[in-house]
């Protein structure tokens, strides 16, 4: 399953990541996108990222993200700051 832009801009992160978790199989995975912020810049209120009017309610690090996916028994693979695998174990086709 894909998931482009979208774990920024939920309320309620866990709830949106358990409805999406609910539509996999055993062995599939969710590659989803959501920039990752670990170090805040200076004036973080007024990064691009977090700006007011944006739409980003939910600031997500490696950490946090890492933590969501432990709650259901997943686990991550960071492509990039921005590119994230969530998976149980690597599938067969995946190998």
């Amino acid at each position: 399953m894909t998931c482009f832009e979208v774990m920024e801009h939920t309320a309620t992160p866990v709830e949106t990541f358990a409805e999406i978790l609910s539509f996999l199989t055993p062995e599939g995975v969710v590659l989803f996108s959501t920039l990752t912020i670990d170090k805040l810049p200076p004036r973080s209120l007024e990064f691009w990222y977090i700006a007011p009017r944006n739409g980003h309610i939910t600031i997500h690090t490696r950490r946090s993200l890492a933590a969501l996916a432990a709650r259901f028994g997943k686990r991550l693979h960071h492509f990039s700051d921005g590119m994230h695998l969530c998976l149980t174990q690597p599938p067969a086709w995946l190998r």
